[in-house]
């Protein structure tokens, strides 16, 4: 090993040196959580980017580092309902930076070039993973002067971005929408995980489910679908259900309702929640186990909700019931006398004297949990049914709720809100307020909420018409397994078949239509001429959709080269070389 590459080895085992993280932290605090992440990300690749040259401060690179490390420690402790899921995606993103960091570090110190180019390839997935996760939490932000820094992520030499990926997973969770459950099980079940990814914690919501669905998923199951008394109130509690989750949106949303408005509407819902939808599913659980439904309603000789707990908690520990309806949630359901105290709720009874006060994040987070149990619950009940052929049918005012909810829950977290529908024959047109940008996973989205005769859908927000073709999107949610190229391509297939403000949309916003031909025909050409021919013809198919003059002409440029004999990107224009 020669000098250099010891000084250079010796030079950041001394940047990597940097103190502890303090003991005492406090969470991330969700005001300022864009603006955390992208000082923080951005200071530690500066500073990473600098400590790799011979006579750069080794001390301003361990003081980046602390305060990276405090960032990504305080991104591990958990945010309060309704923010969890962004603290996590936060945590997971300081930790791609930060795999980031350390691997390029190790190619820097290897005394192995071949070793030292895949710890850099390494890295360079780290970034891109980093890169992909800020989308996600703050899409319209770009705080990283990659380019200037020399670590710019490869996304835009990379196939075109797949970003329906995540909205495919409730195809992979749920009943179908648009097959013989269209009506019922699988709009209550994607309404539930939708509100599960916006408000509450999608990994405890996930654990739940599964841990219900061990219960309920047995044959005894059928036995309850056949009651119908049952029925009635599976098909009254599913629209209630929506309509509450469509006040809670509402209620959590609207910026002219005060927080005294705010705690009214909450301390219903949490009433209603436990008294009602919760007594009700508890009750379909113990019949599934062979007990007897409580009659319904309220009043002498009707079970509450807290004697439903404790039985199907000494049968169901896995549950673990006490542990979700936290005592918080207890003192809220036991509470009706309550009022605010600056930041704070106040819950009083004449039974206790003695006053209960909670931050309104804490009564949040406590009421949010509450519905994270009842909503896992309901969409377990929803699953078993479904997987034993019981479809409870949905009436069409029941069926018409819980859609809007759904849509409304939908559009609300792509930024357009107070929705109004109009049904025109196989159109379904949408006038909202706010803007977005993310139409084209909004189209995906809504597509699995909408009934099957309609055939577009347009949007109209503040400043933007989309219009879109939602069979190519429905096509898109079934397509089974596909290998990364055709998952591309129908990805892509879905872009063309929708309009923003009469334009087709591109999915990667440092690409375009030109460069999707190009991809198309490297990708084909180790296949051979024919299937190069082949693969562009099928992309001019999609670029005629998508109305790209400038996309036919590539086409036919490739083609020309294809036919004489040969292709390579010389035979392109200097701009779409790569």
């Amino acid at each position: 090993m020669d000098y250099e590459v010891q000084a250079r080895q010796r030079r950041i085992n001394r940047a990597r040196a940097c103190a502890p993280v303090p003991d005492q932290l406090e969470p991330l605090d969700i005001d300022s959580l864009v603006t955390d992440l992208g000082m923080g990300t951005m200071a530690i690749l500066k500073a990473l980017s600098k400590v790799l040259e011979k006579h750069a401060s080794i001390e301003r690179f361990q003081h980046a580092l602390e305060e990276f490390h405090t960032l990504q420690a305080r991104s591990q402790l958990p945010l309060p309902r309704p923010h969890r899921n962004r603290g996590r995606a936060a945590a997971a993103m300081l930790d791609a930076v930060s795999q980031t960091v350390e691997t390029t570090l190790d190619a820097a110190a290897c005394d192995d070039i071949a070793q030292a180019q895949t710890l850099q390839i390494r890295a360079q997935h780290h970034l891109d993973t980093a890169a992909a996760l800020w989308k996600d939490i703050a899409p319209s932000e770009d705080p990283w002067d990659l380019n200037r820094l020399g670590l710019t992520p490869t996304a835009q030499g990379a196939e075109p971005t797949n970003f329906l990926d995540t909205i495919g997973r409730i195809d992979a969770h749920t009943p179908a929408v648009h097959g013989p459950h269209a009506r019922g099980s699988g709009l209550i079940a994607a309404l539930n995980y939708a509100t599960a990814d916006t408000y509450l914690d999608r990994q405890q919501f996930d654990a739940l489910l599964d841990e219900s669905l061990r219960v309920l998923d047995r044959p005894n199951v059928a036995k309850i679908a056949q009651d119908p008394e049952w029925v009635h109130q599976h098909q009254l509690t599913a629209t209630r259900a929506a309509g509450d989750t469509a006040k809670m949106n509402r209620t959590l949303n609207d910026p002219d309702v005060t927080d005294a408005e705010c705690l009214d509407a909450l301390m219903d819902f949490v009433d209603d929640l436990r008294e009602v939808r919760l007594r009700y599913i508890l009750a379909a659980l113990l019949k599934v186990d062979g007990g007897a439904i409580p009659p319904g309603g309220r009043g002498k000789g009707v079970s509450g909700a807290g004697d439903l707990i404790k039985k199907a908690n000494a049968k169901w520990p896995g549950l673990d019931l006490d542990r979700t309806l936290s005592s918080a949630g207890r003192n809220i359901a036991a509470h009706r006398d309550y009022h605010l105290e600056k930041d704070y709720v106040v819950l009083t009874s004449t039974l206790d004297p003695e006053a209960i006060r909670m931050s309104f994040d804490e009564f949040l987070d406590a009421v949010l949990a509450q519905l994270e149990l009842v909503m896992a619950l309901e969409t377990a009940l929803e699953m078993a049914l479904a997987r034993h052929d019981c479809q409870i049918p949905a009436s069409p005012d029941t069926n018409k709720t819980v859609r809007e909810a759904a849509l409304t829950l939908a559009l609300t977290v792509a930024g357009l809100t107070e929705p109004q529908f109009t049904y025109t024959d196989d159109h379904l047109q949408i006038t909202a307020s706010g803007t977005s940008t993310k139409f084209q996973p909004l189209v995906a989205g809504l597509t699995n909420l909408i009934p099957n005769n309609i055939n577009f859908l347009s949007i109209d927000c503040n400043d933007h018409h989309v219009t879109a073709d939602v069979n190519a999107f429905r096509t898109f949610h079934t397509r089974g397994e596909l290998d990364g190229y055709e998952d591309a391509m129908a990805t892509i297939m879905t872009c063309a078949s929708m309009r923003i403000d009469g334009l087709a949309p591109y999915p990667d916003p440092d690409s375009d239509w030109p460069r999707f031909v190009y991809w198309v025909a490297a990708t084909a050409r180790p296949n051979g001429l024919g299937a190069l021919a082949r693969e562009v013809r099928r992309a001019q198919t999609i670029c005629e959709l998508a109305d790209s003059h400038e996309g036919i002409d590539t086409c036919q440029l490739v083609l020309q080269a294809a036919r004489g004999g040969a292709f390579d990107a010389q035979d392109l224009p200097v701009a779409l070389r790569p």
